[in-house]
């Protein structure tokens, strides 16, 4: 796996950042509040290339606190934008919610490498290459969900 979106080749993730960069310059923030949310999903996909950086370099000592941070935030954007996509796309609270709770199910799996790293064992170059391959999928999985939502918000905003 590379550094960036393992389900996209560089290509298809450059065409998706470009058109999204194309629909924020035509809407000013004050109009649409909700693309806040965009840049939260960017700066989401910045922390977790950097943990997967981190996971990969072998250097993870406060780690464990950032994932939870990650968490939370990701928490919050169920309360603060889901309400308002509910009006236009119907059940999307609750597909989301499903979605979201997988997201903190694989979370779940990145704190339980985190945790055997931190005991002292004799093979921690697998537990590496565990929690580099849990990271993985995450980035996968929320990249998908995070293109998918603001695709979504995208529209919703042009109604």
């Amino acid at each position: 796996m590379d550094d960036g979106d393992p389900s996209l080749s560089d290509k298809e993730e450059e065409n998706d950042e470009e058109d999204v960069a194309d629909i924020l310059l035509r809407i000013p923030i004050v109009d649409a509040p909700i693309l806040v949310f965009v840049c939260f999903h960017k700066a989401f996909r910045s922390e977790l290339d950097h943990l997967r950086l981190l996971a990969e370099t072998a250097s993870l000592e406060n780690e464990p606190r950032r994932c939870r941070q990650l968490i939370l935030q990701l928490q919050r954007s169920i309360t603060v934008i889901f309400l308002a996509l509910d009006a236009h796309v119907k059940n999307v609270v609750c597909a989301y919610s499903l979605e979201h709770n997988s997201t903190s199910e694989l979370f779940g799996s990145v704190f339980h490498f985190l945790e055997e790293l931190m005991v002292p064992k004799e093979n921690i170059s697998k537990l590496f290459q565990e929690l580099v391959y849990c990271i993985g999928i995450l980035q996968t999985y929320i990249y998908k969900h995070m293109l998918k939502e603001e695709k979504q918000v995208a529209v919703c905003n042009f109604l």
